[in-house]
């Protein structure tokens, strides 16, 4: 059996094991990744690219993906106001979401 390179790219929030016990959060509602050698870019301007570094951790997808000929969302206020809404509209987050919220694009060895 070989060992092959395989792409992986998502869009949603960003959690790690931490924020999803703090948050209460049901693991079967998010996609998990382990050993994934790339980055996160957060929708935000002027947020740092994230160098993937965790063993593992987590993704709350969005709901819409962009395509060829059209955007998921009109606004990153929308895409925001999705995430909110999955988390249940917890009015104080124990960490801020603008950070945590973009594309993650890499491989994983499988």
């Amino acid at each position: 059996m070989s060992m092959q390179d395989y792409p992986v790219s998502d869009y949603g929030l960003l959690l790690v094991e931490e924020d999803i016990r703090v948050l209460g959060l049901d693991e079967d509602a998010l996609v998990p990744y382990s050993s994934v050698d790339g980055e996160f870019i957060p929708f935000t301007d002027g947020r740092d690219t994230i160098t993937l570094c965790e063993d593992s951790f987590y993704m709350l997808s969005l709901q819409n993906a962009p395509s060829l000929f059209s955007q998921a969302y009109a606004s990153y206020e929308e895409a925001k106001q999705e995430i909110l809404e999955r988390l249940g509209a917890q009015e104080e987050l124990p960490f801020d979401i603008d950070d945590r919220i973009g594309e993650l694009s890499g491989t994983t060895f499988g």
